[in-house]
């Protein structure tokens, strides 16, 4: 690649970037589209849906590039969430990263790299090769490799540097948050699986008569998760079959009643459609009390605080 083409590529994907921002702009003023870009606001009362539409709403503004930064960190947790806070975050880091290596590679490596005379290359600045502008170009035994060396030394240190602090902030905020939260039931609960079930008891009595007897102060409830992914392919199947059979004696063709039960309906004996549905169904519906017998349970349990 030439640098004249990775110039009209950067061209094109600022280009891009523009339409993308201006669309936004556009999108976010909808009135239809407030659930879609503020659902917490609307959730809360703060914002309220189907809102007037006026001509406003088509022009395009950049005021809320200005407005994203001015809250606080503490403002956007409790407007948008933790969650969203840490999905900044990663941004802001990376922000943080990429400035840094654009200002060793351009004011440091970029030069060295393009003083070296390793590769020829007389073409004009405009057609000139990327090769030339990479560390192909530095001459054997130059000691510019050690500047390239010692760059990424400190690069990959003030990376690390850079992900320590920015745990560190992270897992502060976090635990503010948490404080400054009410207690929530699924931050005292477990889950604990292969629980043996004695004899003529249930997963659900055995637990419960566990807890109560060795941890009656901190145990509060529990519940039974199961799997319940064969079960609800089973009742899908059935479901199905059901309608096609509805819809099988709701007709009064007798012809499409018989088929061969072979592939495609080409081969195999001729069946009774009826029959067979009725039959399937029949064996599909014994599978689900079988399922419903045998399936495996996980149990979430709640302490005290």
């Amino acid at each position: 690649m030439i640098l004249s083409a990775l110039l009209t590529s950067v061209a094109i994907n600022l280009g891009l970037c523009f339409i993308f921002f201006t669309l936004y702009s556009i999108l976010r003023k909808q009135p239809g589209n407030i659930i879609v870009y503020a659902p917490r606001l609307v959730c809360q009362g703060r914002l309220q849906e189907g809102a007037q539409f006026n001509s406003a709403c088509l022009l395009p503004t950049a005021g809320w590039v200005r407005r994203a930064w001015e809250p606080s960190d503490d403002e956007f947790i409790s407007t948008a969430g933790l969650d969203a806070f840490v999905f900044i975050r990663i941004f802001v880091f990376s922000l943080k990263v990429f400035t840094f290596a654009g200002i060793v590679g351009t004011l440091i490596l970029l030069p060295i790299n393009y003083m070296g005379t390793e590769i020829r290359d007389n073409s004009d600045f405009q057609n000139k090769s990327l090769d030339s502008f990479s560390i192909s170009n530095v001459n054997n035994g130059s000691h510019g490799l050690w500047v390239h060396f010692c760059a990424a030394y400190v690069f990959t240190g003030v990376v690390c540097i850079l992900l320590y602090y920015e745990y560190a902030y992270i897992a502060s905020k976090k635990i503010a948050c948490f404080y400054s939260s009410k207690p929530q039931p699924h931050q005292f609960t477990i889950l604990v699986r292969g629980i043996p079930v004695p004899p003529g008891y249930t997963c659900n009595e055995a637990v419960g008569q566990f807890f109560m007897e060795y941890h009656p102060s901190d145990y509060l409830t529990h519940s039974v998760v199961r799997r319940s992914s064969k079960l609800q392919i089973l009742v899908t199947d059935g479901e199905r079959l059901y309608k096609r059979l509805t819809q099988l004696k709701n007709k009064d063709d007798s012809p499409q009643r018989h088929r061969r039960d072979g592939f495609l309906g080409l081969f195999g004996h001729k069946v009774d459609m009826l029959d067979h549905y009725e039959k399937t169904l029949g064996n599909i519906a014994d599978n689900v009390r079988i399922e419903q017998s045998s399936m495996a349970g996980k149990v979430t349990i709640m302490f005290r605080n």
